[in-house]
């Protein structure tokens, strides 16, 4: 019978009620915390994001079609905010290519000694990978910008990335120098 009440609420919430909204926030704010903390980790980042989704949830609540699964879509409206503050954020961290730039002119930096141990890597990697490695990792490209570069389907593009990490984590895993960074970066 929760679902019933469940649904009323969300009724009188599209019929302009911010308190039948207000409660279906309160029932649910536990469940989205969960849900951001387990992407994001950081709690004042995690307020904010949960915040804008019950907003979003609020101003779509007229998109939701089967009301009895909106805790599902709330939480699908928090996991993608989430998912996106993450691409925004670490956008300068996908590419190597900024990073190699960003660090070149400090001196050889460990840092910049194991990007050149991963770029050596995928260097020897077949060309077929090597091309989507370097758009996806170095140029910083989208899958989608990938597929129009290279003029192959999105699935091409995912199993030619899934075949070349683990290629490539095979090439680095005899890689004995890089073996000695991981180290010192675990004392670190």
């Amino acid at each position: 019978m929760e679902s019933d009440s469940e649904i009323k609420l969300i009724d009188t919430a599209l019929a302009g009620n911010k308190k039948a909204f207000g409660i279906l926030a309160d029932k649910y704010y536990a469940y989205c915390v969960a849900i951001a903390n387990n992407i994001i980790g950081e709690k004042d980042v995690t307020k904010d994001l949960i915040q804008n989704g019950l907003m979003e949830a609020y101003f779509c609540l007229s998109n939701l079609g089967d009301k009895s699964i909106f805790k599902e879509w709330l939480g699908g409206i928090v996991r993608n905010l989430c998912k996106n503050y993450l691409r925004r954020n670490n956008k300068q961290y996908l590419s190597l290519r900024h990073y190699y730039e960003e660090h070149r002119d400090l001196g050889a930096s460990d840092e910049e000694k194991v990007v050149n141990v991963v770029l050596e890597g995928i260097k020897s990697l077949d060309m077929p990978y090597q091309s989507v490695v370097y758009l996806f990792y170095y140029e910083g490209k989208s899958i989608d910008e990938i597929c129009d570069e290279l003029r192959i389907t999105k699935s091409l593009v995912k199993v030619r990335l899934h075949r070349a990490r683990k290629e490539l984590r095979a090439i680095l895993e005899l890689n004995s120098e890089l073996r000695e960074y991981q180290q010192y970066f675990r004392k670190q």
